[in-house]
Protein backbone atom coordinates (compact mmCIF):
# COMPACT_ATOMS: atom_id res chain seq x y z
CA UNK A 1 0.00 0.00 0.00
CA UNK A 2 1.56 3.25 -1.00
CA UNK A 3 1.75 6.12 1.60
CA UNK A 4 -1.00 8.34 0.40
CA UNK A 5 -3.46 5.09 1.01
CA UNK A 6 -2.03 4.11 4.06
CA UNK A 7 -4.24 4.33 6.92
CA UNK A 8 -3.01 6.00 10.68
CA UNK A 9 -4.89 5.47 13.84
CA UNK A 10 -4.68 7.41 16.96
CA UNK A 11 -6.00 6.59 20.19
CA UNK A 12 -8.20 9.93 21.64
CA UNK A 13 -8.15 10.35 25.35
CA UNK A 14 -10.96 11.84 27.69
CA UNK A 15 -11.17 15.26 26.64
CA UNK A 16 -8.43 15.75 24.13
CA UNK A 17 -9.20 17.87 20.88
CA UNK A 18 -8.51 15.85 17.84
CA UNK A 19 -7.19 18.80 15.87
CA UNK A 20 -3.92 18.64 18.35
CA UNK A 21 -4.25 14.90 18.18
CA UNK A 22 -3.65 15.21 14.67
CA UNK A 23 -1.25 18.08 14.53
CA UNK A 24 1.38 16.20 12.62
CA UNK A 25 -0.91 16.49 9.45
CA UNK A 26 0.78 19.86 8.27
CA UNK A 27 1.31 18.64 4.47
CA UNK A 28 -0.32 20.67 1.54
CA UNK A 29 -3.80 20.49 1.73
CA UNK A 30 -4.25 17.99 -1.34
CA UNK A 31 -2.27 15.72 0.89
CA UNK A 32 -4.69 16.19 3.45
CA UNK A 33 -6.17 12.77 4.82
CA UNK A 34 -9.54 12.32 5.68
CA UNK A 35 -10.15 12.43 9.00
CA UNK A 36 -12.24 8.91 10.13
CA UNK A 37 -13.64 8.91 13.51
CA UNK A 38 -14.42 5.31 15.20
CA UNK A 39 -14.62 3.55 17.95
CA UNK A 40 -12.80 0.89 20.11
CA UNK A 41 -15.08 -1.54 19.58
CA UNK A 42 -14.44 -1.31 15.35
CA UNK A 43 -10.85 -1.46 16.21
CA UNK A 44 -10.97 -4.48 18.40
CA UNK A 45 -13.62 -6.61 16.78
CA UNK A 46 -11.20 -6.67 13.95
CA UNK A 47 -13.15 -4.11 11.46
CA UNK A 48 -10.29 -1.93 11.10
CA UNK A 49 -7.88 -4.49 10.52
CA UNK A 50 -9.75 -4.94 7.27
CA UNK A 51 -10.11 -1.79 6.50
CA UNK A 52 -6.33 -1.28 6.51
CA UNK A 53 -6.22 -4.70 4.22
CA UNK A 54 -8.07 -2.70 1.78
CA UNK A 55 -7.67 0.39 -0.81
CA UNK A 56 -10.50 3.24 0.04
CA UNK A 57 -10.65 5.87 -2.02
CA UNK A 58 -9.29 8.87 0.03
CA UNK A 59 -6.27 8.71 2.12
CA UNK A 60 -7.36 8.09 5.92
CA UNK A 61 -6.40 9.33 9.49
CA UNK A 62 -8.55 7.20 11.77
CA UNK A 63 -8.98 8.20 15.38
CA UNK A 64 -10.15 5.95 18.24
CA UNK A 65 -12.23 6.41 21.41
CA UNK A 66 -15.59 6.17 22.98
CA UNK A 67 -18.96 6.53 20.75
CA UNK A 68 -19.77 9.43 23.00
CA UNK A 69 -16.38 11.17 22.41
CA UNK A 70 -16.12 10.33 18.39
CA UNK A 71 -19.74 12.22 18.21
CA UNK A 72 -18.73 14.99 19.82
CA UNK A 73 -15.96 15.39 18.19
CA UNK A 74 -17.59 15.58 14.96
CA UNK A 75 -20.38 17.56 15.99
CA UNK A 76 -17.45 20.59 16.12
CA UNK A 77 -16.50 19.74 13.10
CA UNK A 78 -13.32 18.05 13.75
CA UNK A 79 -13.98 14.95 11.72
CA UNK A 80 -15.06 14.20 8.45
CA UNK A 81 -16.97 10.55 8.47
CA UNK A 82 -17.83 9.00 11.98
CA UNK A 83 -18.67 5.45 12.52
CA UNK A 84 -20.50 4.87 15.74
CA UNK A 85 -22.68 2.53 17.82
CA UNK A 86 -24.97 4.57 20.13
CA UNK A 87 -27.95 5.62 17.91
CA UNK A 88 -29.52 7.53 21.05
CA UNK A 89 -26.28 9.73 21.59
CA UNK A 90 -26.14 9.82 17.17
CA UNK A 91 -29.60 11.49 17.21
CA UNK A 92 -28.79 13.76 20.09
CA UNK A 93 -25.53 14.86 19.28
CA UNK A 94 -25.27 14.60 15.44
CA UNK A 95 -28.68 14.04 13.39
CA UNK A 96 -31.01 16.64 15.89
CA UNK A 97 -28.78 19.58 15.71
CA UNK A 98 -27.71 19.26 12.14
CA UNK A 99 -24.09 17.84 11.87
CA UNK A 100 -24.99 14.84 9.51
CA UNK A 101 -25.23 15.38 5.69
CA UNK A 102 -25.63 11.77 4.87
CA UNK A 103 -26.72 8.61 7.40
CA UNK A 104 -25.63 5.18 6.40
CA UNK A 105 -26.69 2.05 8.03
CA UNK A 106 -23.56 -0.19 7.87
CA UNK A 107 -24.01 -3.48 9.39
CA UNK A 108 -24.97 -4.91 12.72
CA UNK A 109 -23.14 -7.30 15.22
CA UNK A 110 -24.77 -8.75 18.69
CA UNK A 111 -24.03 -7.51 22.36
CA UNK A 112 -24.12 -11.18 25.02
CA UNK A 113 -24.17 -10.88 28.32
CA UNK A 114 -20.85 -13.28 29.28
CA UNK A 115 -19.80 -14.29 32.48
CA UNK A 116 -18.36 -17.43 34.85
CA UNK A 117 -19.05 -21.31 33.76
CA UNK A 118 -20.46 -21.18 37.52
CA UNK A 119 -23.39 -18.59 36.12
CA UNK A 120 -24.28 -17.58 40.07
CA UNK A 121 -26.82 -15.55 38.87
CA UNK A 122 -28.58 -18.15 36.88
CA UNK A 123 -28.85 -15.59 33.69
CA UNK A 124 -28.73 -18.65 31.21
CA UNK A 125 -32.51 -19.11 32.48
CA UNK A 126 -33.77 -15.61 31.47
CA UNK A 127 -35.73 -14.98 28.90
CA UNK A 128 -34.60 -11.25 28.11
CA UNK A 129 -31.77 -9.85 28.40
CA UNK A 130 -33.27 -7.33 31.11
CA UNK A 131 -34.72 -10.25 33.09
CA UNK A 132 -30.78 -11.01 33.17
CA UNK A 133 -29.16 -8.08 34.41
CA UNK A 134 -32.13 -8.44 37.30
CA UNK A 135 -31.00 -11.75 38.27
CA UNK A 136 -27.54 -10.39 38.78
CA UNK A 137 -28.77 -7.17 40.58
CA UNK A 138 -31.01 -9.80 42.86
CA UNK A 139 -28.18 -12.11 43.32
CA UNK A 140 -25.41 -9.16 43.98
CA UNK A 141 -23.03 -10.79 41.31
CA UNK A 142 -20.11 -9.06 40.49
CA UNK A 143 -20.91 -6.78 37.39
CA UNK A 144 -18.62 -4.94 35.47
CA UNK A 145 -19.16 -1.81 33.24
CA UNK A 146 -16.58 -0.02 30.48
CA UNK A 147 -18.39 3.38 32.65
CA UNK A 148 -17.35 5.54 29.29
CA UNK A 149 -19.18 7.30 26.92
CA UNK A 150 -19.36 4.01 24.40
CA UNK A 151 -21.92 2.52 22.45
CA UNK A 152 -21.33 -0.96 24.86
CA UNK A 153 -22.20 1.83 27.97
CA UNK A 154 -24.79 3.38 26.03
CA UNK A 155 -26.49 -0.18 25.67
CA UNK A 156 -26.05 -1.58 29.27
CA UNK A 157 -27.69 1.51 30.77
CA UNK A 158 -30.64 1.08 28.30
CA UNK A 159 -30.53 -2.62 29.73
CA UNK A 160 -30.40 -1.39 33.18
CA UNK A 161 -33.09 1.20 33.15
CA UNK A 162 -35.51 -2.16 31.23
CA UNK A 163 -34.62 -4.28 34.27
CA UNK A 164 -35.87 -1.26 36.46
CA UNK A 165 -32.47 -1.30 38.42
CA UNK A 166 -30.21 1.64 38.94
CA UNK A 167 -26.79 -0.36 39.41
CA UNK A 168 -24.54 2.70 40.33
CA UNK A 169 -23.62 2.98 43.79
CA UNK A 170 -24.22 -0.82 44.59
CA UNK A 171 -20.91 -2.90 45.71
CA UNK A 172 -21.37 -5.02 43.28
CA UNK A 173 -21.61 -2.28 40.39
CA UNK A 174 -17.78 -1.96 39.02
CA UNK A 175 -17.05 1.06 36.53
CA UNK A 176 -13.51 -0.30 34.41
CA UNK A 177 -13.79 3.17 32.49
CA UNK A 178 -11.49 1.28 29.96
CA UNK A 179 -12.33 0.01 26.68
CA UNK A 180 -13.75 -3.56 25.20
CA UNK A 181 -11.12 -5.86 25.79
CA UNK A 182 -9.15 -4.28 28.83
CA UNK A 183 -12.93 -4.33 31.06
CA UNK A 184 -13.37 -8.48 29.57
CA UNK A 185 -10.34 -9.14 31.01
CA UNK A 186 -11.18 -7.29 34.50
CA UNK A 187 -14.36 -9.42 33.93
CA UNK A 188 -12.62 -12.74 33.86
CA UNK A 189 -10.20 -11.98 37.12
CA UNK A 190 -13.09 -11.25 38.78
CA UNK A 191 -15.32 -14.11 38.00
CA UNK A 192 -18.06 -11.28 37.28
CA UNK A 193 -20.45 -10.45 33.88
CA UNK A 194 -20.01 -7.86 31.31
CA UNK A 195 -21.96 -7.07 28.10
CA UNK A 196 -19.78 -8.00 25.17
CA UNK A 197 -19.67 -7.60 21.76
CA UNK A 198 -19.32 -11.06 20.06
CA UNK A 199 -16.85 -10.18 17.16
CA UNK A 200 -14.74 -8.43 20.09
CA UNK A 201 -14.76 -11.59 22.21
CA UNK A 202 -13.80 -13.95 19.63
CA UNK A 203 -10.56 -11.59 19.34
CA UNK A 204 -9.92 -11.11 22.42
CA UNK A 205 -7.72 -14.28 24.28
CA UNK A 206 -6.97 -15.93 27.53
CA UNK A 207 -10.48 -15.59 28.43
CA UNK A 208 -12.34 -18.25 30.57
CA UNK A 209 -15.75 -16.48 30.25
CA UNK A 210 -18.76 -17.82 28.71
CA UNK A 211 -21.78 -16.58 26.49
CA UNK A 212 -24.58 -17.19 28.90
CA UNK A 213 -27.34 -15.25 27.40
CA UNK A 214 -27.75 -13.66 23.75
CA UNK A 215 -31.29 -14.45 23.14
CA UNK A 216 -33.21 -11.19 23.15
CA UNK A 217 -33.18 -8.51 19.78
CA UNK A 218 -32.30 -6.10 22.34
CA UNK A 219 -29.25 -7.18 22.12
CA UNK A 220 -28.20 -6.16 18.59
CA UNK A 221 -25.47 -3.98 17.85
CA UNK A 222 -26.21 -1.40 14.90
CA UNK A 223 -23.61 0.52 13.43
CA UNK A 224 -23.82 3.62 11.51
CA UNK A 225 -21.36 5.65 8.99
CA UNK A 226 -22.11 9.31 8.94
CA UNK A 227 -20.68 11.94 6.45
CA UNK A 228 -20.20 15.19 8.65
CA UNK A 229 -21.63 18.17 7.55
CA UNK A 230 -17.95 20.44 6.55
CA UNK A 231 -15.18 20.99 4.44
CA UNK A 232 -14.61 17.43 3.38
CA UNK A 233 -18.03 16.40 2.75
CA UNK A 234 -18.01 15.56 -0.48
CA UNK A 235 -14.47 13.38 0.00
CA UNK A 236 -16.26 12.01 3.09
CA UNK A 237 -19.72 10.78 1.31
CA UNK A 238 -17.09 9.18 -1.77
CA UNK A 239 -15.59 7.28 1.31
CA UNK A 240 -19.29 6.51 2.31
CA UNK A 241 -20.30 4.74 -0.70
CA UNK A 242 -16.86 3.13 -1.21
CA UNK A 243 -17.63 1.91 2.34
CA UNK A 244 -20.54 0.56 1.31
CA UNK A 245 -19.65 -2.09 -0.78
CA UNK A 246 -15.87 -3.09 -0.19
CA UNK A 247 -15.47 -2.37 3.25
CA UNK A 248 -18.82 -3.84 4.11
CA UNK A 249 -18.52 -6.91 1.81
CA UNK A 250 -15.45 -7.64 3.64
CA UNK A 251 -17.11 -7.55 7.52
CA UNK A 252 -20.02 -9.50 6.46
CA UNK A 253 -17.72 -12.38 5.55
CA UNK A 254 -17.03 -12.44 9.25
CA UNK A 255 -17.52 -15.59 10.99
CA UNK A 256 -17.90 -16.25 14.65
CA UNK A 257 -16.58 -19.04 16.41
CA UNK A 258 -19.71 -20.99 16.16
CA UNK A 259 -19.74 -20.59 12.46
CA UNK A 260 -22.37 -17.15 12.85
CA UNK A 261 -22.62 -14.33 10.90
CA UNK A 262 -20.30 -11.45 13.08
CA UNK A 263 -21.76 -9.01 10.84
CA UNK A 264 -25.04 -8.71 9.51
CA UNK A 265 -26.09 -5.95 6.72
CA UNK A 266 -28.22 -3.40 8.07
CA UNK A 267 -29.40 -1.48 4.77
CA UNK A 268 -28.43 -0.70 1.10
CA UNK A 269 -29.65 3.02 1.16
CA UNK A 270 -27.79 6.03 2.85
CA UNK A 271 -30.17 8.66 3.73
CA UNK A 272 -30.48 12.42 4.26
CA UNK A 273 -31.71 13.33 7.54
CA UNK A 274 -33.87 16.33 8.57
CA UNK A 275 -31.55 18.88 10.02
CA UNK A 276 -35.20 19.45 12.67
CA UNK A 277 -36.84 16.76 14.15
CA UNK A 278 -40.41 16.49 12.94
CA UNK A 279 -42.87 18.54 14.87
CA UNK A 280 -44.95 15.50 15.38
CA UNK A 281 -42.03 14.12 17.77
CA UNK A 282 -42.66 16.74 20.37
CA UNK A 283 -45.22 17.82 22.87
CA UNK A 284 -47.84 20.89 21.48
CA UNK A 285 -46.31 23.18 24.38
CA UNK A 286 -42.76 22.22 23.35
CA UNK A 287 -40.56 23.87 20.76
CA UNK A 288 -37.82 22.35 18.96
CA UNK A 289 -34.29 24.09 18.91
CA UNK A 290 -32.85 25.37 15.82
CA UNK A 291 -30.13 23.34 14.38
CA UNK A 292 -27.69 25.91 14.94
CA UNK A 293 -28.33 26.70 18.32
CA UNK A 294 -25.35 25.49 20.40
CA UNK A 295 -27.62 24.35 23.43
CA UNK A 296 -29.95 22.31 20.82
CA UNK A 297 -27.76 19.06 22.34
CA UNK A 298 -29.69 19.59 26.06
CA UNK A 299 -33.08 19.35 24.45
CA UNK A 300 -35.09 16.58 26.02
CA UNK A 301 -34.62 14.73 29.93
CA UNK A 302 -30.95 14.06 31.47
CA UNK A 303 -30.52 11.84 34.47
CA UNK A 304 -28.20 11.96 37.16
CA UNK A 305 -27.17 9.40 39.63
CA UNK A 306 -24.19 10.14 42.12
CA UNK A 307 -24.52 7.00 44.23
CA UNK A 308 -25.83 5.95 47.64
CA UNK A 309 -25.54 8.90 50.05
CA UNK A 310 -26.03 9.61 53.35
CA UNK A 311 -29.15 11.06 54.79
CA UNK A 312 -29.49 14.86 54.10
CA UNK A 313 -32.63 17.22 54.87
CA UNK A 314 -32.32 19.12 51.40
CA UNK A 315 -31.16 19.02 47.82
CA UNK A 316 -27.50 19.41 47.79
CA UNK A 317 -24.31 18.14 45.70
CA UNK A 318 -23.55 15.36 47.91
CA UNK A 319 -23.23 11.90 47.09
CA UNK A 320 -26.52 10.37 46.68
CA UNK A 321 -27.73 13.27 44.51
CA UNK A 322 -30.16 11.46 42.09
CA UNK A 323 -32.11 14.04 40.01
CA UNK A 324 -33.90 14.52 36.54
CA UNK A 325 -33.30 18.08 33.82
CA UNK A 326 -36.20 18.50 31.31
CA UNK A 327 -35.20 20.99 28.96
CA UNK A 328 -38.04 22.22 26.60
CA UNK A 329 -36.34 25.09 25.12
CA UNK A 330 -33.72 26.64 23.51
CA UNK A 331 -32.57 30.11 22.40
CA UNK A 332 -28.76 30.80 21.21
CA UNK A 333 -26.27 29.08 24.23
CA UNK A 334 -28.85 28.87 26.62
CA UNK A 335 -31.44 25.91 27.38
CA UNK A 336 -34.54 26.47 29.47
CA UNK A 337 -36.62 23.18 31.59
CA UNK A 338 -37.26 22.01 34.89
CA UNK A 339 -36.91 19.61 37.79
CA UNK A 340 -38.60 16.80 36.99
CA UNK A 341 -37.01 14.61 39.53
CA UNK A 342 -34.87 15.18 42.66
CA UNK A 343 -34.19 12.79 45.58
CA UNK A 344 -30.59 13.37 47.79
CA UNK A 345 -29.85 10.69 50.62
CA UNK A 346 -33.12 9.27 52.06
CA UNK A 347 -35.37 12.93 51.58
CA UNK A 348 -37.06 13.55 48.07
CA UNK A 349 -37.83 17.05 46.81
CA UNK A 350 -40.93 17.73 44.86
CA UNK A 351 -40.46 19.16 41.52
CA UNK A 352 -42.14 21.87 42.25
CA UNK A 353 -39.56 23.35 44.98
CA UNK A 354 -37.48 24.52 41.68
CA UNK A 355 -37.63 27.12 39.69
CA UNK A 356 -37.54 27.56 35.90
CA UNK A 357 -34.11 25.43 34.95
CA UNK A 358 -31.24 27.99 32.88
CA UNK A 359 -27.67 26.33 31.44
CA UNK A 360 -25.87 28.21 29.56
CA UNK A 361 -23.21 26.29 27.20
CA UNK A 362 -19.85 27.09 26.65
CA UNK A 363 -17.52 27.25 24.27
CA UNK A 364 -15.92 23.71 24.82
CA UNK A 365 -19.13 22.32 25.33
CA UNK A 366 -19.84 22.38 29.36
CA UNK A 367 -22.90 23.77 31.10
CA UNK A 368 -23.38 25.77 33.75
CA UNK A 369 -27.17 25.16 35.02
CA UNK A 370 -28.67 27.16 37.78
CA UNK A 371 -31.40 24.97 39.72
CA UNK A 372 -33.22 27.67 41.81
CA UNK A 373 -35.60 27.08 44.68
CA UNK A 374 -39.41 28.10 43.64
CA UNK A 375 -39.95 30.12 47.34
CA UNK A 376 -38.99 33.76 45.49
CA UNK A 377 -35.29 32.23 44.03
CA UNK A 378 -33.36 33.27 47.19
CA UNK A 379 -31.27 30.38 46.85
CA UNK A 380 -29.92 28.91 43.92
CA UNK A 381 -27.86 25.62 43.32
CA UNK A 382 -25.19 26.37 40.78
CA UNK A 383 -23.19 23.36 38.58
CA UNK A 384 -21.03 23.14 35.69
CA UNK A 385 -22.08 19.78 33.81
CA UNK A 386 -20.52 17.43 31.79
CA UNK A 387 -22.95 16.03 28.97
CA UNK A 388 -21.94 12.28 28.66
CA UNK A 389 -24.20 9.83 26.53
CA UNK A 390 -27.25 9.75 28.10
CA UNK A 391 -26.01 11.00 31.51
CA UNK A 392 -24.67 14.22 33.10
CA UNK A 393 -21.65 14.41 35.71
CA UNK A 394 -21.19 17.09 37.70
CA UNK A 395 -18.02 18.18 37.58
CA UNK A 396 -17.72 21.54 39.60
CA UNK A 397 -20.46 22.46 42.09
CA UNK A 398 -21.21 26.26 44.03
Amino acid sequence: MDARRRTSSLRLGVGALICAALAACTSAPAERPLRLGTTFTVQQSGALALLDSLTPPDSLATVIAASGQILQSAARGDLGVALTHAPSLEERLLVAPGHVVERCPFVASRFAIVGPASDPAGITRATLAADALARIARAGATFISRGDSSGTNVKELALWRAAGVTPHGQRWYVEAGADQATTLHVTDERSGYALADLPTLARTPGLELRVLFDRDTALTNPYTLYVVRGPDSVRAAAFAAWAMTAWRNRLLQVKLPDGSAGFVKRSDECDVPSRVPSAKAAAPHHHRPAPQSPAAALFGTWQYHSGVARDTTRPSLNAGLQFALTFDSVAGRAAFGRVSRWFAGDVGALPGTFGRVVATVDSVGMATVVVPYARGNAELLQFVLELRFDTISILHGL
